[in-house]
């Protein structure tokens, strides 16, 4: 039976993801370098650093998907070390796309960003518009199917600890002040990480292959009103001061300087909406 290959298993998107996947039958190996975690619902985590491939090849049998989530995905982070988000950025993907390659895997998924429509984003926003320039070409060239995938602000259990929802409500419990460069006049779209997982299942279809794809919430917000509704649900009022200045490595209201003319937009319409979402990650961050 084939399987489906994901990178950075044990990280926010992946692990979600690969346990959607196995509650619904399907087969998958799990690879990340970094976790402490060793298995996911079973299934074996393998400690691996994408950077060393070459010696890999019988991970790649019996391959059908491989959803790419490895990476430097904090900007910040990325900015500061630039070295280090090429290699695990640019590189590891180009290694995992030869893979694809030489193994005619049937659908390469990318994690990329909106960051790549913007002027903001610093190296993290051109390693991503590297990798898809990288999965284009070879598109043309070898015939390489692929699907590229740009999130929204997602939130949820078990986010990174740059995720602002998870903040927020991790000081809010604990009475300690948001350090975040923030006016509160920014805009998101914020999405549930279960119907992320639920989407990437739905990517599978052959419809979307060769396709960019937008996964992001359905309903906007400003920082202070989400601040407010977090506020309200845990009855209590979030320790964070709002500055004039915001961080220009980020967007404010809209990531879009150009309006890509090639971004699908896929919604899972069982959403979750967002003060039910908001309810279930703290009731989450609680039990953890």
């Amino acid at each position: 039976m084939k399987k489906i290959l994901i990178t950075g298993a044990a990280g926010y998107l992946g692990s979600h993801l690969a346990e959607k996947l196995i509650n619904n039958k399907y087969e998958v190996i799990l690879i990340d370098k970094n976790s402490n975690r060793k298995s996911i619902l079973g299934v074996k985590i393998l400690k691996l650093d994408l950077l060393y491939l070459k010696n890999q090849n019988n991970l790649f049998k019996n391959i059908s998907h491989i959803f790419h989530f490895a990476g430097i995905a904090d900007i910040k982070e990325a900015n500061n070390n630039p070295q280090l988000t090429i290699d695990n950025n640019i590189k590891v993907t180009a290694s995992l796309i030869k893979k694809a390659i030489d193994y005619k895997i049937s659908r390469f998924f990318f994690a990329s960003t909106l960051y790549v429509y913007s002027k903001k984003g610093g190296i993290y926003k051109i390693t991503k518009k590297t990798c898809e320039d990288l999965i284009i070409d070879s598109a043309e060239k070898y015939n390489l199917n692929y699907t590229i995938l740009k999130f929204g602000s997602i939130y949820g259990g078990r986010a990174n600890n740059f995720n602002l929802i998870k903040n927020l409500i991790s000081f809010g419990l604990n009475g300690k002040k948001v350090d975040e460069k923030l006016t509160g006049n920014e805009i998101r779209s914020y999405i549930h990480i279960d119907d992320v997982s639920n989407i990437c299942i739905q990517l599978m279809r052959n419809l979307y292959i060769n396709k960019h794809i937008l996964i992001s919430g359905y309903k906007k917000i400003t920082i202070k009103t989400l601040v407010n509704n977090i506020n309200k649900i845990l009855k209590t009022k979030i320790n964070i001061k709002f500055v004039k200045k915001n961080d220009d490595d980020h967007y404010t209201s809209n990531v879009f300087d150009i309006k890509p003319n090639n971004l699908i937009r896929v919604k899972d319409y069982s959403y979750i909406p967002l003060d039910d979402g908001l309810k279930l990650t703290i009731e989450n961050y609680k039990k953890s």
